[in-house]
């Protein structure tokens, strides 16, 4: 499209928005990968008197909700992974993922332990 020409003597015309870099890209999705996994610990149940590490496979829209979920790995225990994918439930909606962030990488896994 040719420029538009703009009246002598008004506001010059504001730069562009900088474009982020990969690499701040990757830091601030490695960042929100350490947010997503606090708060879903924070859910996790205390006191349900069994050990184990269930591995979650879950899939998050661009808003932050929870599109599906399931067991990765047991942890040996029926039990324990029903807690595992309640916890991931409790925690939805999740906090919304960077601007830009492609749906390909809003598929995750994750261990959850139990003491």
């Amino acid at each position: 499209p040719a420029a538009q020409p703009r009246a002598e003597g008004g506001p010059p015309a504001p730069p562009p928005p900088p474009t982020p870099t990969r690499e701040k890209a990757d830091e601030a999705f490695a960042a929100y990968q350490q947010a997503l996994w606090r708060h879903i610990a924070a859910r996790r149940p205390r006191g349900a008197g069994l050990s184990g590490e269930a591995t979650l496979r879950f899939r998050l829209s661009p808003s932050g909700a929870l599109l599906s979920a399931a067991i990765a790995g047991s942890s040996g225990s029926a039990n324990l992974d029903r807690i595992a994918l309640r916890t991931l439930r409790l925690a939805s909606p999740m906090p919304a993922p960077p601007v830009g962030v492609s749906a390909e990488r809003l598929t995750f896994t994750l261990p959850v332990r139990f003491h």
